[in-house]
């Protein structure tokens, strides 16, 4: 299972989840996207063992592994890379043959936090 599907999973069925659902639940819900014509499957062809994917010296824990290999996969594929996580440092990753690197950071409205 492709590791953002996974992390969707994790997530959304995560007991402190805003109305969190059994994992079934949220299997149940994701199929159905991952079929939708607006979803494009890319394989986790990408490892950070590469010198050419990630600059190791950028990564200074654990808790970026995620983000950056997501960023990596992005930047490969030539897709954009979203996040509503306003810490990711952009330059973890290498940059693509083109020289670009496709990203947008989310913000939720103060309405829509969760306290």
């Amino acid at each position: 299972m492709p590791i953002s599907q996974n992390g969707c999973l994790r997530i959304m069925s995560h007991p402190g989840y805003p109305n969190a659902l059994p994992v079934a639940a949220v299997m149940e819900r994701l199929a159905p996207a991952t079929r939708s014509s607006y979803h494009q499957f890319w394989p986790d062809d990408v490892s950070l063992l590469d010198p050419s994917i990630a600059y190791p010296g950028r990564i200074h824990g654990p808790r970026q592994l995620t983000d950056v290999f997501l960023l990596a996969l992005a930047i490969h594929h030539g897709g954009c890379f979203v996040t509503f996580d306003t810490t990711v440092p952009w330059r973890w990753a290498r940059r693509s043959s083109n020289g670009k690197v496709a990203t947008r950071r989310l913000y939720l409205k103060a309405s829509e936090r969760q306290s």
